[in-house]
């Protein structure tokens, strides 16, 4: 199970930052049709940013080289876009109407989702062997 899981979402993570590299303008974390709002500074740069986190996470994954940093990394990432970005979204759409609501709510719980895969997968995966643990 573990290593389809590496598998799965290393492949995701590959497929998302090829998306970003080609749209860095949609919102970071995990690329559905969202464009980043206005008030975030540098857009693209965020695009750009979060595509290159997720190849490298992703090629770790899938080349099974230093993946529990890879899978961690992926979490991390979307953990802090969602409390930072998708989060804010959700509390500016509570005044909106139903559908802009539901959309920010997925926004929220599809990039958590993906996030807590990419946790449960780093808990998951064997520690470093290089790396000598002090007792």
């Amino acid at each position: 199970m573990i290593l389809f899981g590496r598998i799965v979402i290393g492949i995701a993570a590959i497929f998302f930052a090829v998306e970003f590299f080609l749209h860095p303008e949609s919102a970071p974390g995990f690329p559905l049709e969202k464009m980043t709002p206005l008030w975030v500074p540098f857009p693209g740069v965020w695009g750009y940013l979060t595509g290159t986190i997720l190849l490298a996470a992703g090629i770790g994954l899938a080349l099974n080289k230093k993946s529990r940093i890879a899978a961690t990394s992926i979490g991390a990432l979307m953990t802090v876009v969602t409390l930072f970005l998708y989060l804010p979204i959700w509390i500016l759409a509570r005044g909106g109407t139903t559908p802009e609501i539901m959309e920010a709510i997925n926004y929220v719980f599809d990039t958590l989702l993906y996030a807590g895969a990419a946790l449960v997968l780093a808990s998951a995966l064997p520690r470093d062997p290089d790396r000598v643990e002090k007792t």
